[in-house]
């Protein structure tokens, strides 16, 4: 077991024999891992979403309005393909695809032109200034400018600013920033972690939620599906949480990422977990 914090260098290290599996490959290094016959990679759904969380305690970011344009100015699938080489799929839900609990409501239509009319419906018909917070992370922050480019197209001026990550935490978490960009898991595979640690309103700061949002009848639904024990009955709580977050758009989410894992071809039994926890205790090196 190693430590090998650059991305590079751990494909570099699986390259020449040095270790046998690498987790968490950059998207970029994938095509020369699979080029290289000894070697293979691993792909699955994760269950991670990045998204970008909206301070409902600024303006202009309490006006729905406004929160719907920003979530309609971004080409999801665009990202995809030219910053993260196509890697993951454009996101409609905090939550992804594989966790229970997650629902459908479509991936916001991208329409920069139906995103101004909804800026100067909301009294901003020449857009804004604001500013979009970042961990220093090389891909988050190439993320973000992209996002940026996007914002611009629709009149908002938008300063994409890179933070230590201890920072990044501690002055969202005591709500300094307009927007930021996070990426969250759900770990525990059940909705209940997201929604009420990023949603509910007991939960602001700290906990998760950084969009601020405090919405009563949100609150009841989010309370009720943790609390029932019909599990048909908590799918149709967290479909009708999808619906209204959906609508309120507190948070816009991006993408949903895949885990990878380089692996030597001698390497047998190895299975890979959507939470990026990978049990080894099967796996065999061939001599």
């Amino acid at each position: 077991m190693k430590v090998i914090p650059e991305t590079s260098q751990r494909s570099i290290a699986l390259e020449t024999g040095e270790i046998d599996l690498a987790y968490d490959l950059a998207v970029n290094d994938i095509p020369k891992i699979n080029d290289n016959d000894k070697l293979m990679v691993y792909e699955i759904p994760s269950l991670t979403c990045w998204y970008v969380s909206m301070n409902m305690n600024k303006e202009p970011f309490n006006n729905p309005l406004v929160r719907e344009a920003l979530a309609m100015a971004i080409d999801r699938q665009t990202i995809i393909d030219t910053i993260n080489a196509g890697s993951g799929q454009p996101a409609d839900a905090i939550i992804a695809p594989a966790v229970f609990g997650y629902y459908s409501t479509g991936v916001p239509e991208y329409n920069p032109e139906k995103a101004k009319e909804l800026l100067a419906e909301a009294g901003y018909p020449d857009g804004f200034s604001t500013t979009l917070w970042v961990n220093d992370n090389q891909s988050r922050i190439e993320m973000c400018q992209a996002i940026q480019a996007m914002l611009l197209d629709i009149g908002v001026q938008c300063s994409v600013e890179v933070l230590e990550f201890g920072s990044s935490i501690s002055r969202t978490t005591a709500g300094e920033h307009d927007m930021a960009y996070f990426g969250w898991t759900t770990s525990s595979g059940d909705a209940d972690y997201t929604y009420y640690s990023l949603e509910h309103s007991t939960q602001q700061g700290a906990a998760g939620n950084r969009s601020f949002i405090a919405d009563p009848d949100l609150d009841a639904l989010i309370e009720e599906a943790r609390s029932n024990t019909d599990e048909s009955a908590r799918k149709d709580l967290y479909k009708d949480i999808a619906i209204m977050l959906a609508e309120i758009n507190n948070n816009i989410p991006v993408f949903y990422s895949a885990i990878n894992v380089g692996a030597n071809k001698k390497v047998e039994g190895f299975v890979m977990d959507s939470n990026g926890y990978h049990n080894l205790d099967q796996v065999k090196v061939a001599q």
